[in-house]
């Protein structure tokens, strides 16, 4: 049980008490009465207030969604890195080493967290999944050639850019624009 669940029920408890004491000896009602009102009073208000989850509880859920998410798509792009050709290794490597970036920003602050929100919902599984299809392809093409494989290089090396844009503000802890470049990160991989 959660430290806000106890105090919720002490509260209840208590009004429950107060309640029986008013009902009992204050409206002179008898005491089963009085007991089965207050009871059916408690559980109902009970039964309410565990449904309200307080907003920090929903905050740092979040925040650690979000960053169980950066940390996931970081090592696989890590592991993309390794079996990636050449041409395209280094923009995988910054991807990898953005999101990194911006996950240690999430831990500083939640606030960033809740500002990626589009970015994470929307593009983040979208870049993983471009990188990891590139890399499975051009394996099975061979060799460096990148020629068949262009458009998806060039998507490679504009997802590494906009996850660039995202770290610098990450790091200067400007919400506005992170927020700003997740919503039309968001929007371009939906």
């Amino acid at each position: 049980m959660r430290a806000h669940e106890k105090t919720s029920l002490r509260r209840v408890g208590g009004l429950a008490v107060l309640a029986f004491l008013v009902l009992h000896l204050g409206l002179s009602m008898a005491w089963w009465h009085a007991l089965a009102l207050t009871a059916v009073a408690g559980l109902a208000t009970i039964r309410l207030t565990r449904r309200r989850i307080p907003r920090g509880a929903q905050d740092e859920h979040g925040h650690i969604r979000a960053e169980a998410k950066l940390k996931d798509a970081a090592d696989r792009l890590a592991t993309a890195t390794r079996k990636a050709p050449l041409a395209t290794a280094g923009e995988i490597s910054r991807l990898a080493t953005g999101l990194t970036s911006i996950r240690r920003a999430v831990l500083a602050d939640p606030g960033i967290g809740d500002a990626l929100h589009g970015f994470i919902a929307a593009a983040l599984p979208g870049i993983v999944t471009m990188v990891e299809t590139y890399v499975a392809f051009s394996a099975r093409i061979g060799g460096d050639s990148d020629v068949p494989l262009h458009d998806l290089a060039g998507r490679i090396r504009m997802s590494a850019t906009l996850v660039g844009r995202l770290e610098g503000a990450c790091l200067r802890n400007d919400l506005s624009e992170v927020a700003a470049l997740s919503s039309q990160a968001g929007a371009a991989y939906t």
